[in-house]
C-alpha cells in the first residue's frame, strides 16, 4: 500500500473519531503518524499540528459563517494559546522521542478518563437557556496559555481541553463552545507551523495534505454515525480505545527511556 494511501486512511480515522465524539479525535494523529505512516516522532508532532489545524480551519469557517462561534472569547483564548503553542514547540525539541511518547501516553490516559467521566454526565457546562454571566477573563487566559503549551508540545488540537475551559470559564453553552474551540485549534495549528518554520524544523507537507483529505471525509462519516448511536456509548468506546493505545505506547517506550 502506498505511503499516500496510508496517510489518507490514517486521516480518515482521525476525522472519523473527531466527528463521532465531537472532540478529542486528534489524539490519534501522533500514534498513527509514528506507527502506521512511520514518521520520526518530532516530524510527526509538527505534521500532526499542521493537519489538525487545517482540518479545524475548514470546520471553523463554516461555524463562523453561521455565527455559531463566539469570536471575542475565541480571540482571547487563542491570543494566549499562540504564546503557549510557540513555547510548547520550542520545548519538545529538547525531549528525546521515546520520552515524548511516554508523556503522550500519560496524556492519552488523562483524556480517556476525562471522556469517560463526561460520558456518565460527570461534567456539564451551562445550557443554552442558562443566563450567561461575564467570562472569567484571568482563568480563561491562563487556560489558553496552558492548552497552547500542550498543543505545541504534543502536536495535538487540544479540543478535549479547550471545550471544558470555554464551558466553565467563558460560560458558553456546549454547541457554541465546540464551535469556538475549532477556531482556537486552527490558530494553534497555524502558530505551530510558523514556529516550526522559524526553528527550521521540518513538517511533512505531502502527508499533511493527505491527512487533511482523509480527515474531511472522516469527519463527515463520523458526524453521520454520531446521530444514529447513543452519545454516551460512543464516548465510552472512544475512552477504551484511547486507554488501549496509551497502554501500547507505554509498553513500547518506557523500557527505551530508562
Amino acid at each position: 500500500m502506498s505511503h499516500w494511501l496510508i496517510s489518507i486512511l490514517s486521516g480518515v480515522i482521525v476525522g472519523f473519531s473527531l466527528g463521532l465524539t465531537g472532540g478529542g479525535g486528534s489524539i490519534f494523529a501522533v500514534p498513527l503518524l509514528v506507527y502506521v505512516v512511520r514518521e520520526d516522532i518530532h516530524l510527526a508532532l509538527g505534521t500532526s499540528l499542521a493537519s489538525v489545524g487545517a482540518i479545524s480551519l475548514v470546520g471553523a469557517v463554516s461555524r463562523i459563517y453561521h455565527r455559531q462561534a463566539d469570536l471575542r472569547t475565541g480571540a482571547i483564548f487563542a491570543a494566549y494559546g499562540i504564546v503557549g503553542t510557540y513555547a510548547g514547540t520550542r520545548l519538545n525539541a529538547f525531549v528525546k522521542g521515546q520520552a515524548l511518547l511516554v508523556l503522550f501516553a500519560l496524556l492519552m490516559g488523562f483524556v480517556a478518563m476525562n471522556v469517560w467521566r463526561r460520558s456518565q454526565g460527570g461534567q456539564r457546562g451551562p445550557s443554552a437557556t442558562d443566563p450567561l454571566p461575564r467570562p472569567q477573563v484571568l482563568p480563561l487566559c491562563l487556560a489558553g496559555l496552558g492548552v497552547g503549551v500542550a498543543s505545541g508540545f504534543f502536536g495535538i488540537g487540544g479540543g478535549f481541553l479547550i471545550v471544558p475551559a470555554l464551558l466553565f470559564f467563558a460560560r458558553l453553552d456546549m454547541h457554541r463552545a465546540a464551535s469556538t474551540s475549532l477556531c482556537v485549534i486552527a490558530m494553534n495549528g497555524l502558530t505551530g507551523m510558523v514556529s516550526y518554520a522559524v526553528q527550521h524544523r521540518p513538517i511533512d507537507y505531502p502527508t499533511t495534505a493527505a491527512f487533511i483529505v482523509g480527515g474531511i471525509v472522516g469527519v463527515r462519516g463520523g458526524g453521520w454515525l454520531a446521530g444514529r448511536v447513543s452519545r454516551g456509548w460512543l464516548m465510552k468506546a472512544f475512552a477504551v480505545m484511547v486507554w488501549g493505545i496509551a497502554l501500547v505506547l507505554l509498553v513500547e517506550n518506557v523500557k527505551k527511556v530508562f
